[in-house]
């Protein structure tokens, strides 16, 4: 008892300055649970998306919980993404875990989610007693909590529905050879872009980065005369990605009013070429469920799902302070996970990791000035 007492001060001391009591936001149940499921003390509730790389591999690390203490704690998993999109990837990988989607953006402003995955644990009344990467809650610590709370009933409250209304986009029609453009501006709009059924581009960004797809270059060789704070967000359905590009091409120059020259510059750059490709992840490494070439990145390193190496190289490049060509033949796609901050550190994984043959050579590569018309 005496044991007790004082666990129970240490949970009060250590979570009060994280605890606070407000719903969280549920938009559209993918797998809802039952009332009594709802009533459980506990609530885990998993901030993550399909695209999310870390996200997933955690997964089987809080199903192991799930099955451990299903009785006092309900594990629900809450993106932000479509629930098709949710439902899908959860019909593809055989799970059943309890999932909903969120699109009023209410949790990442009240908890003050900055990245994911992230995770809470609400206690009855719907406090926080608990917050960190899914990853960090061992079964030590939440057996030592489950216990405070057993025959407790959790407050139904805890988790409020409320249906947004999905506001109807005013998108606009740009054509160029029979291919077009659906697109709107969009302050709001990321860097991003997915490729569904082999031939609808979805993309959004500001106009380097859709300038960069339209070239196929790394940011770091387009220049802006002036500042041009334009974001859109596009949908197209073309016969292939050269299609796309040479319409994109078109958009950027007639819809946006912007005109691009070219010059040549002589660099000094890192030529790879592959010797053998058995010590290449395969392309069923990571699947961040948005398309070919999509990646995620830390302060050190990159991964990218689905890619050859030609884009990998072109992508490293973006992300370091040097510039990386391929030449070579391979059009096969890879999945990828390079080191970019510390130049040995990436030129050691190339050769020695990856069997890269590098040489570091002076060329001629192509700059793209901006300006407006």
């Amino acid at each position: 008892m005496k044991q007790l007492i004082i666990f129970l001060f240490f949970i009060l001391s250590v979570f009060t300055s994280i605890a606070q009591s407000q719903p969280v936001y549920i938009s559209e149940w993918v797998k809802k649970p039952t009332v009594e499921e709802l009533k459980r003390p506990l609530i885990f509730i998993d901030f993550w998306a399909t695209w999310c790389g870390p996200c997933i591999s955690s997964m089987s690390h809080t199903q192991v919980l799930a099955e451990k203490f299903a009785g006092n704690v309900l594990f629900l998993y809450l993106s932000e993404e479509p629930s098709g999109k949710v439902q899908k990837f959860m019909k593809n990988r055989s799970k059943t875990f309890f999932s909903a989607v969120d699109n009023t953006g209410n949790n990442v402003k009240n908890f003050k989610i900055t990245s994911i995955p992230h995770s809470i644990l609400l206690d009855y009344q719907g406090k926080i007693i608990w917050q960190d990467k899914p990853t960090e809650m061992t079964a030590k610590t939440l057996k030592k909590i489950v216990n405070t709370y057993i025959g407790i009933v959790g407050n139904l409250s805890r988790l409020k529905e409320v249906h947004t209304e999905v506001k109807k986009l005013n998108w606009k029609t740009f054509t160029a050879k029979s291919t077009e453009i659906k697109y709107i501006e969009s302050d709001e709009a990321t860097n991003n872009y997915s490729v569904e059924n082999d031939n609808e581009y979805k993309f959004s960004g500001d106009i380097k980065y859709l300038i960069s797809i339209a070239f196929e270059v790394p940011t770091s060789q387009i220049v802006f005369a002036s500042e041009i704070d334009k974001k859109y967000i596009l949908s197209c359905t073309a016969k292939d990605f050269e299609t796309f590009q040479k319409v994109l091409e078109k958009f950027l120059k007639k819809e946006c009013s912007i005109d691009i020259s070219r010059e040549k510059k002589r660099e000094t750059v890192y030529i790879l070429k592959e010797t053998k490709t058995s010590n290449f992840f395969t392309s069923k490494t990571y699947n961040f469920e948005k398309g070919d070439n999509v990646y995620l990145a830390d302060e050190q390193s990159i991964m990218i799902d689905n890619a050859t190496i030609e884009e990998m190289a072109r992508d490293l490049s973006e992300f370091s302070e040097h510039t990386y060509i391929y030449k070579g033949k391979d059009e096969a796609k890879y999945d990828w996970n390079i080191h970019y901050k510390y130049n040995n550190f990436t030129l050691e994984q190339l050769a020695s990791e990856l069997d890269f043959e590098i040489k570091e050579k002076e060329v001629k590569l192509v700059y793209y000035y901006i300006s407006n018309e």
